[in-house]
């Protein structure tokens, strides 16, 4: 059992790219994949159509997508 949990420890490391979802540059490497730290994506796998651009917020309107200034 030792085992098994000794192989599924992540180790904070940085990210080979920033998150495609939120930004960060900040991951948690697992023998099989890297994670990102802040928002859990996991890397490598690509976000959908209908997922806010990275540095977005939502309208208070109507709920679109805005991109901040800052993005």
């Amino acid at each position: 059992m030792t085992e098994f949990a000794a192989e599924h420890v992540g180790v904070e490391d940085t990210l080979p790219g920033p998150c495609p979802v939120c930004g960060s540059r900040v991951g948690v490497r697992f023998p099989t994949a890297f994670v990102c730290a802040r928002c859990e994506w996991r890397w490598g796998d690509v976000p959908d159509g209908d997922l806010a651009p990275r540095g977005s917020t939502s309208c208070t309107t109507c709920g679109c997508a805005t991109t901040s200034a800052t993005g």
